[in-house]
């Protein structure tokens, strides 16, 4: 890119009209820079506030633009991104879908219905990728047939969903799914929620679920967990209900955010004995928040083969005490871990030491809002074997700032931290 157009680029960046947009994007095509052109007339439609007289100009370059590329693609083209401006024409996905028979992959950022979507995609045979970003709302029931229709589809994911009045049914093929994200509105009705337990049957071949906000009360059977024998991901946020991770077969990957109702009733599960199904544990645990986490219910959710941890999240995990992580660090659950947060936990200077002394792969911890001292961090930094690459010791307010420097002084390490002053608290030397 020249002078004059970097100095052209600078310049829109200021402009909130359609004209300025427009202007420059005529310069750049006279200076025979249309592929510049075109990503300032898409700049411009994601800018230009709807209420702009000379936005409907941009918005036909647009649409015109939409019909161009998939002629030029003869009708070949396998990827789509729909925007609120190429919505505006309800013709254009009908344009795109069947013109493009090969289409893989649709994605929506804004602007669309939900009878226009089930419209195209049941005629969008070779679809394998469907993603609705935040600002699509869609609701459970055209989810339900979309997933329903759509037989070839590989990775779903709706971020906004509002519940109707009546209960969906999941029904069709979807045994091609291996990715799904399902994100319930806050505002929605949860008096409706069906069964996740039916769905469950229809997507043997699911490797990664993501479910947000889902507060239906009907426990999700140990036997239907089995026949997803190919889930390694699970994330679970606000989720209320009953699930046993330990039925998976092959979970490797396990976030459970704000789930302390679903916490508390696996706990009661692992007391009765539940039989452990797994051939081995996780290989990354986050339960953030996890206000009322037991050392006997953690364990649990390792599982019983400790080397295999590579990243655990206990952030402010309040109920376990620095002697049962302790514990868990003799028993061997973190000699190969790679990032370790312990923010705002009970960790002690002796924990830390203890640590430094098994995890040698240890490349990330956080620390945060903790009452470790300078002897902790000393522990982690001296440690010859240690590949340390990040420490966050923000709001620990028992370092002093000759700990913070001294951390800072080895090459290779990032530190975080506010400490601006010695305090002072326990010193240490520093050699």
């Amino acid at each position: 890119m020249d002078v004059e157009s970097s100095r052209i680029i600078r310049l829109t960046v200021r402009l909130l009209s359609a004209k300025g947009y427009l202007r420059t994007g005529k310069i750049l095509q006279l200076m025979g820079k249309d592929k510049l052109a075109l990503d300032i007339y898409k700049y411009g439609l994601r800018k230009v506030p709807d209420r702009d007289p000379k936005l409907q100009a941009a918005v036909n370059i647009h649409q015109a633009d939409i019909r161009q590329y998939v002629h030029l693609s003869q009708n070949k083209a396998v990827k789509a991104v729909m925007s609120r401006f190429a919505m505006q024409r309800p013709d254009n996905l009908h344009h795109i879908v069947s013109g493009c028979k090969g289409l893989e992959h649709l994605e929506f950022r804004s602007g669309y219905s939900n009878a226009s979507l089930i419209k195209a995609t049941s005629i969008a045979e070779n679809l394998r990728c469907l993603l609705l970003s935040e600002r699509c709302e869609t609701t459970l029931d055209c989810l339900s047939q979309i997933l329903g229709k759509c037989k070839n589809l590989v990775r779903a994911e709706f971020h906004l969903i509002t519940i109707p009045s009546y209960t969906p049914q999941w029904q069709g093929d979807m045994s091609s799914l291996q990715i799904l994200t399902m994100k319930i509105s806050s505002k929605a009705c949860t008096s409706t929620m069906p069964s996740f337990g039916p769905l469950i049957e229809r997507i043997p071949q699911i490797r990664e679920l993501n479910l947000e906000r889902w507060k239906s009360e009907t426990a999700i059977p140990t036997a239907g967990l089995g026949t997803m024998a190919h889930l390694q991901k699970l994330r679970l946020v606000d989720f209320q209900g009953e699930v046993n991770p330990r039925a998976l077969p092959s979970l490797r990957i396990l976030e459970l955010r704000a789930c302390d109702d679903m916490l508390e009733r696996f706990s009661a599960l692992s007391t009765r004995g539940t039989p452990d199904l797994r051939a081995g544990g996780v290989t990354e645990l986050s339960l953030p928040s996890a206000s009322y986490l037991r050392m006997n219910t953690l364990l649990q959710l390792l599982g019983s083969t400790p080397l295999g941890l590579r990243r655990l999240s206990l952030f402010h995990c309040a109920m376990i005490n620095a002697v049962e992580l302790n514990n868990l660090i003799c028993m061997g659950y973190m000699d190969h871990v790679v990032e370790l947060d312990l923010s705002g936990t009970r960790v002690t200077d002796t924990v830390i030491e203890s640590l430094a002394g098994r995890a040698q792969q240890l490349k990330m911890i956080r620390l945060a809002q903790t009452e470790i001292t300078g002897v902790a961090v000393k522990a982690l930094v001296r440690n010859r074997k240690s590949k340390l690459q990040h420490l966050d010791i923000r709001r620990c307010y028992c370092i002093s700032s000759d700990a913070v420097a001294f951390a800072r002084h080895l090459k290779g390490l990032t530190v975080d931290s506010n400490r601006q002053e010695s305090n002072g608290k326990k010193k240490i030397r520093y050699e």
